[in-house]
């Protein structure tokens, strides 16, 4: 059985735009591969079509088969992570092998608040706008 795991140097979950996020991957796998991946990556999550992009890679290739290795990773400023009713962005980091079978994530979230922004409804088309006045 294949283990993978990623290891921040940093407690924390959420990060500033322009901070790094760094740590240490390790892997003990049953067989060889031809390489491990670490992916640091945005998605969206919800109704709709959704979207996918790969901000930072690290590929080693030709692991021995039991290792480790440092990462450090530049947060770009952008997007910030949200969650709205329809849909959210999300961040996270993902070691895999090469057959990507087994994965291993750890997600964090992108902001300058801390929490990510959080999208309510401006308009409920259940209650009006304006309140009726009694004259």
């Amino acid at each position: 059985m294949n283990k993978l795991a990623i290891t921040t140097d940093s407690p924390k979950i959420s990060y500033l735009p322009g901070t790094h996020i760094s740590g240490k991957i390790t892997w003990d796998l049953s067989e060889s591969t031809e390489f491990l991946t670490l992916q640091m990556f945005w998605y969206t999550a919800g109704k709709g079509t959704r979207d996918f992009a790969v901000v930072d890679e690290l590929k080693i290739d030709s692991p021995f088969v039991s290792g480790e290795e440092n990462f450090s990773f530049r947060i770009p400023s952008q997007p910030l992570s949200f969650s709205g009713t329809l849909i959210s962005l999300l961040w996270a980091l993902e070691l895999k092998t090469a057959k990507e079978t087994d994965a291993e994530q750890f997600h964090f979230t992108v902001s300058h608040t801390g929490p990510e922004i959080s999208l309510t409804p401006v308009f409920d088309p259940d209650k009006p706008l304006l309140k009726k006045f009694n004259h």
